[in-house]
């Protein structure tokens, strides 16, 4: 209980100290703008320029550690939304953030299971189903759901036809498997249990996201693919800039690998609130219990470079269909984001959300077995 309130306090206080960061932002800028002789827009054009290179207010805010969610469209946010961020997010990274928490503004996350709720501890753990059919929140063509976060039209029948411009070598690794919330971690069930180091996140390997990469990782090498998977946390002990730490590796790894064509930044989702938590399932026959899994593509929506990332969103869908076909609720709609999120190291960058807190390690195992036999058989497509 001690240890609890511990958490809860220091999670309150990392709020406090955003909140604080970003007010202090605001009289920087003031500041400035009133004591340079030049017009407001200069003035600002010059500051972020001299804080590397940044050329607008978006880019500036992705760089320097008042990053935004998925769903956050930096153009159309409100001063109340940047000055007093919301209770539920705490990580703060520099060139975009945390998974999208409770903040999934245009997800459904109504009940469409048959599975009751479930009492842990404290927590209702609520089931739901997540698949798009039946609801107006997204786009739809060519078969698949979109959840888009931007203003781009998405077309899905293109996508599948234009296919994917990547092309694997077979000499030399092909995948990379990278955790930026590496501590991530599920709903602690059976012999899953697990010394928390924050609410939902463990320092212990064999519970949290490395254990999902490690699973992908054995999918992959047993049907010929070669995998380089990295289980270093980028994301313990600190939150901030996880993003900064683990592209630098990336970078560092296609350098000595040019055969990589893929990298696959594995995360899970948080769906709560008050008391309660979402966990994903996916309904499949002769399978007991398994979460779903959603594809997050990046952008150059809010502002940072990525200029191929429609790229990325054709071997996205590639791979949304391919899963969807044969399992038909295993997969969540397809996010697309106005942020990056490092995608734009290579035109075969993702993030891959296995489940959410709510779910058990179980659950998520499940789910990236029969995700990763369905994804095995694309990219072994694209030789």
């Amino acid at each position: 209980m001690r240890n609890r309130f511990y958490i809860k306090n220091r999670y309150r206080l990392s709020v406090i100290k955003l909140a604080a960061k970003r007010i202090a932002f605001l009289l920087l800028v003031c500041t400035l703008v009133y004591a340079l002789p030049k017009s407001a827009d200069s003035a600002l054009s010059g500051f972020f320029r001299s804080v590397g290179g940044n050329q607008k207010l978006s880019d500036f805010l992705l760089r320097t550690g008042f990053g935004m969610g998925y769903d956050l469209n930096i153009k159309n946010l409100s001063p109340f939304s940047f000055f007093f961020p919301s209770m539920k997010k705490v990580d703060m990274d520099s060139n975009t953030v945390d998974e999208p928490e409770n903040e999934n503004e245009n997800e459904d996350v109504s009940s469409q299971t048959d599975q009751a709720p479930a009492q842990v501890g404290d927590i209702t753990i609520i089931p739901t189903t997540m698949t798009g059919e039946g609801s107006s929140s997204y786009d739809y063509s060519g078969g698949i759901y979109f959840n888009n976060k931007t203003d781009y039209t998405l077309d899905g029948q293109q996508l599948l036809d234009s296919g994917s411009s990547i092309k694997i070598d077979s000499d030399g690794p092909q995948v990379l498997i990278i955790h930026t919330h590496g501590s991530e971690s599920y709903t602690p069930s059976g012999d899953d249990v697990y010394v928390e180091s924050d609410p939902s996140r463990t320092e212990d390997t064999n519970y949290n996201m490395v254990r999902i990469g490690n699973e992908l990782a054995d999918i992959f090498e047993e049907n010929g693919i070669e995998v380089i998977h990295d289980t270093t946390l980028y994301d313990y002990p600190s939150y901030t800039g996880s993003y900064n730490r683990s592209l630098e590796a990336m970078e560092k790894y296609l350098e000595e690998y040019p055969s990589i064509k893929i990298v696959l930044d594995i995360h899970r989702d948080a769906l709560e609130g008050e008391g309660t938590r979402y966990k994903t399932v996916a309904k499949i026959d002769g399978v007991d219990a398994c979460s779903q899994i959603m594809l997050v593509v990046g952008t150059d929506y809010n502002g940072l470079e990525h200029p191929k990332w429609r790229e990325n969103l054709a071997f996205a869908t590639m791979l949304q269909k391919a899963a969807s076909d044969e399992y038909p609720t295993l997969m969540r709609p397809l996010t697309v984001s106005g942020s990056r999120y490092n995608q734009h190291t290579t035109t075969g960058s993702l993030i891959i959300e296995v489940g959410t807190n709510g779910n058990t390690l179980q659950e998520a195992l499940t789910a990236i077995r029969l995700f990763g036999e369905t994804a095995s058989e694309v990219i072994l497509s694209l030789k």
